[in-house]
């Protein structure tokens, strides 16, 4: 009856517990348990085993007689106590025959550092040193700037009614660097400076060229490792480095970056700037025909009238209206004093009710221009028109006037506050540092990439022999 893996646990545990302290450190002391329970207790044997393959992983020799242990324990356990001497010699050359099979694990166990740290260090060490292409880097650094200053045909007076430009934002470095790494930058920078026959050319080592057959995806990822843009928080300038195989290319190729950059960031500005102007001078030029639609709507009025100023036209008529009424008074007057001395048929009397009478008519003249009653004022059409109904007339036509200049006025303030700040708005980009030209090779950086991949698997190697120990302790 087989034994389960928790029992054999069980049975395992209770012999370690019946050891003396230091029993379970000695070689020996093992090597004798093994001989003693090789035929009676297989489950207590095979973990001694393990315990003495753990304490002696680095002693070849005592390694080698766990071995024999460990072959002669296989031998006694599987084969019957009935079988032939032929059986048994067959059943001991099996485990020979797996032990053979064994060799390159046992070599890779003894030889661990070297294969799987110093080999593959040895290899990077000579794609470094022997094939790698040499990488130059070119750097030129950038800076969004804005206008902060007025322009000098503009009244400066119009500076209040906005508020002064400065230096880009962030966003508009991020711009930038956006555009830096867009398809637009990449088919801009094939078209004009080679871009994919220079990365992809067979003079260069395999692992670092593009393939010449690429695709835009993969141009586009390609580029974002041989072109770095770096913000600078504190004062917005951008660092933009490339790297090439070829000291010239790499500034030829930082210069159509930083070129194209500027012709980006200018286009945006001016483009926004025009289409800010446009919509303000089409409002602009509205207001104006409304205004020149109110002054010909007066001019046509006046000339239809033939009055330069209707208001005054109206005082003068009030004026005389007023006289008349005087006039009339002091007649009045008179001809009752003369009634009183003369008869009604008297030549003074008649006389002076003559003159009365026609003060009156007089009277009603004028007042019949200011009503329309039987005025003699008569426009082009024909139409009486009485100098109340045209004062009232000329009114609105001058209250829709004024209304129109103001209008206007403003309009021509606000078209020249915009402009100043079409003018503020725009942004360009200032070239801080030219692309250099690289005179030595940045990369590849030999001793610090050899020295990163030394560290880094001395410690995946560390950790695994850790894990590999700990394992063959709780078999």
């Amino acid at each position: 009856m087989s034994l389960t893996e928790q029992e054999k646990q069980v049975i395992q545990n209770k012999y370690i517990e019946s050891l003396k302290p230091g029993q379970f450190e000695n070689t020996e002391f093992l090597m004798s348990e093994v001989e003693r329970l090789m035929m009676t207790e297989p489950v207590i044997v095979q973990r001694l085993l393990a315990r003495l393959r753990m304490l002696n992983r680095d002693k070849p020799k005592v390694l080698e007689a766990i071995k024999s242990l460990e072959l002669k324990w296989e031998v006694e356990n599987t084969a019957p106590s009935n079988i032939t001497q032929k059986n048994k010699s067959q059943v001991k050359t099996a485990p020979q025959e797996v032990s053979g099979a064994k060799r390159y694990l046992d070599f890779a166990k003894k030889r661990a550092l070297l294969l799987f740290v110093l080999v593959p260090v040895a290899i990077y060490s000579f794609y470094l040193v022997l094939l790698a292409s040499s990488g130059y880097v070119s750097q030129a650094q950038l800076l969004v700037q804005q206008s902060d200053k007025p322009m000098a045909a503009i009244d400066p007076a119009f500076a209040l009614l906005g508020g002064l430009g400065n230096g880009g934002g962030r966003n508009d470095t991020e711009l930038v660097k956006a555009y830096i790494f867009s398809a637009d930058m990449l088919i801009y920078l094939e078209q004009n400076v080679d871009l994919v026959e220079h990365y992809s050319s067979r003079e260069f080592d395999y692992f670092s060229r593009l393939d010449a057959d690429a695709t835009l995806e993969d141009k586009l990822t390609y580029l974002s490792k041989k072109v770095s843009v770096s913000i600078d928080a504190a004062s917005s300038i951008l660092t933009v480095s490339v790297t090439a195989f070829d000291a010239e290319f790499a500034q030829a190729l930082n210069k159509a970056i930083t070129d194209r950059a500027e012709w980006f960031i200018n286009e945006i500005g001016l483009n926004l700037a025009k289409a800010q102007l446009t919509f303000i001078e089409s409002e602009h030029a509205r207001v104006e025909q409304r205004l020149q639609e109110a002054q010909s709507r007066l001019l046509k009025f006046q000339r239809e009238y033939n009055l330069l100023d209707p208001e005054a036209e109206g005082a003068a008529l009030q004026q005389i209206t007023f006289a008349l009424e005087s006039q009339i008074a002091a007649k009045s007057a008179e001809l009752s004093a003369l009634k009183g001395s003369m008869s009604e048929q008297a030549p003074m009397v008649v006389k002076m009710r003559e003159q009365l009478e026609s003060l009156k008519r007089q009277l009603r003249a004028e007042r019949n221009r200011l009503t329309n009653a039987g005025s003699e004022q008569v426009s082009r059409n024909g139409n009486e028109v009485g100098v109340n109904d045209i004062l009232a007339k000329f009114s609105d036509y001058k209250i829709d006037m004024e209304f129109a200049l103001q209008s206007y006025s403003a309009s021509k303030v606000s078209l020249e506050a915009s402009r100043m700040d079409a003018y503020q708005q725009i942004k360009y980009l200032v070239l801080v540092e030219s692309p250099t030209l690289p005179e030595d090779a940045k990369y590849p950086r030999v001793f610090y990439n050899i020295s990163l991949l030394f560290v880094t698997l001395i410690i995946i190697f560390g950790v695994a022999k850790l894990i590999i120990a700990t394992a063959d302790e709780l078999k």
